[in-house]
């Protein structure tokens, strides 16, 4: 981790910039590289789709508008290879509609071009530490369940074992009171 902006960031978290305009894709990379980021391009969703399967991404900016596969549709397949990536919308025209499907289908968040680097920085950043608490509270409840099922079985036991000594405690006293009492 280092500090960016007063707050802790994941350095080297890999984002895919997925824009049909490659200087869009160069201005996106180059910001986010000098922040720290691993950045890797793709034209279109296609292309795209190919890099979400060779490796794993934390955060994925992609172009709404672009010919072929859109980036609505892009962003229905990301959620199938991958539901827990986090997905920032960008688009030159601004679309209420497709935003607000993008949200619906799971999109971290919607910016428009022209873009503010800082804002763009800043949303990334937070789209990444998203995904991260996501991830952390998703393995704290695995481990929760763990722990739950280990201390039922230990709980269990005990119970098992507070049976059969009291058990043992009844057959001891009958025995003793049938010696008494003959």
């Amino acid at each position: 981790l280092h500090e960016r902006g007063g707050e802790m960031a994941e350095a080297g978290a890999k984002v895919l910039v997925v824009d049909d305009e490659s200087y869009v894709r160069d201005i996106i990379c180059r910001k986010l590289s000098r922040e720290s980021y691993e950045c890797d391009q793709a034209e279109n969703a296609e292309k795209a789709l190919a890099l979400i399967t060779q490796g794993s991404y934390e955060c994925i900016l992609s172009d709404i508008n672009m010919p072929g596969m859109d980036g609505i549709e892009l962003l229905r397949n990301i959620r199938v290879a991958d539901p827990d990536v986090a997905v920032i919308m960008v688009t030159g025209a601004p679309d209420l509609d497709g935003a607000l499907e993008a949200m619906r289908l799971g999109a971290y968040d919607h910016l428009c071009k022209p873009l503010n680097l800082d804002q763009l920085s800043l949303t990334v950043e937070r789209a990444i530490e998203k995904k991260r608490l996501v991830e952390e509270n998703r393995e704290y409840q695995r481990n929760l369940e763990s722990k739950v099922q280990e201390r039922t079985k230990q709980l269990h036991e005990a119970n098992e074992e507070l049976r059969r000594l009291f058990m043992g405690s009844i057959k001891a006293l009958a025995q003793a009171l049938e010696a008494k009492d003959e």
